[in-house]
């Protein structure tokens, strides 16, 4: 009983020790931003492209018709463009210059080729990306085989036939 009690003592003055110490030594966390830590523009800018990425795969998948497609697309391309030039002015490039969203869609223009180009699930039959090695919707491995030319191919057919 002695020895409960004496175990139970210590375990009690270990809590207290490890919940006391850091208030007694000073030690706090830093209060502001490190310069490699993202920053909220930074975040906003990678919510908004990659809302933009579903769009277009939910578009070229038949999730989404055409009118929903295009009112989906300007309103997170003009929310894209003003991220890039806010994420641009934080890091201090004021000089940014997006002329129409040239950039967004040259972006949008290589995602559309790599989905046309790419293989079609063999299990869902949904069209993947041409470097997907794995559907991006149920998961399923995407096979593949090497060409003549030493590069990698897929044995699916792309969404073209």
């Amino acid at each position: 009983m002695d020895s409960l009690l004496i175990g139970l003592l210590v375990v009690a003055a270990a809590v207290v020790y490890f919940v006391v110490e850091p208030l007694v030594s000073g030690l706090s966390a830093p209060s502001g931003r490190d310069e490699d830590e993202p920053s909220e523009e930074d975040y906003r800018k990678r919510a908004v492209l990659l809302a933009l990425r579903d769009v277009e795969y939910d578009y070229h998948t038949g999730k989404l018709d055409e009118p929903d497609y295009r009112a989906l697309r300007a309103q997170l391309s003009r929310e894209a463009l003003a991220a890039l030039k806010a994420t641009g002015a934080a890091h201090g490039a004021e000089d940014l210059e997006l002329r129409d969203g040239d950039a967004l869609e040259e972006e949008i223009r290589r995602l559309r080729g790599a989905i046309r180009e790419g293989p079609s699930c063999p299990q869902c039959g949904l069209p993947t990306a041409l470097e997907a090695r794995f559907c991006g919707a149920c998961g399923s491995e995407i096979p593949s085989v090497t060409s003549p030319e030493g590069t990698e191919t897929s044995e699916a057919p792309g969404p073209d036939g």
